[in-house]
């Protein structure tokens, strides 16, 4: 049998303040990540977007207490968990369906990343709470002009020791002096 994999990794902002529900296991906290895409159409060049609304429903105690206490509206945040489809009877007896990222015990974790305010390009970090320049690349464009921000995982080069170089001693190495 083959293995596969269940998991769900956002980037987007936070739509409203995170809420908390009670249920007959537990609680859970519930919040919407909106995610776009940004291009520009191929024939026209009119900028275009696609936005997705993903539920994400956390079920860990400790991080239902940082997302609430930390996560507001309109934040960038960072989300990974599983994809989870549920169902439910509403009020009038129907059946529902619906999908959405769980947040569980050791499959996932939520991250607020701060504010970013695409107008001005600037991040405020949601520990620190001042402005910076957030480490976000455009490529070359202005995110006022249609583009969403990526952010750039390259890692800066590290420069490699330089391994010292063989010692010759007197010159020339004899066929005695080989060890094998």
């Amino acid at each position: 049998m083959i293995n596969t994999v269940n998991r769900v990794t956002l980037i987007g902002f936070a739509e409203k303040d995170p809420e908390i529900r009670h249920l007959q296991f537990g609680q859970v906290c519930k919040f919407v990540v909106r995610t776009t895409e940004r291009w520009n159409d191929r024939n026209t060049n009119e900028p275009r977007e696609v936005s997705q609304w993903n539920r994400v429903s956390v079920y860990v105690a400790p991080l239902i207490n940082t997302v609430m206490s930390e996560l507001k509206a309109g934040m960038l945040v960072y989300v990974e968990g599983r994809m989870q489809t549920n169902r439910r009877q509403d009020d009038s007896g129907q059946e529902r369906t619906f999908t959405e990222v769980a947040v569980r015990a050791y499959h996932g974790s939520v991250t607020p990343l701060g504010v970013y305010d695409e107008a001005t390009g600037t991040q405020t970090s949601a520990s620190s709470g001042s402005p910076q320049t957030a480490p976000y690349r455009t490529g070359g464009q202005q995110p006022s002009q249609g583009y969403a921000p990526r952010q750039d995982f390259a890692k800066p080069a590290r420069s490699q020791p330089k391994s010292p170089e063989p010692q010759i001693h007197g010159g020339e190495i004899e066929d005695d002096e080989v060890p094998f």
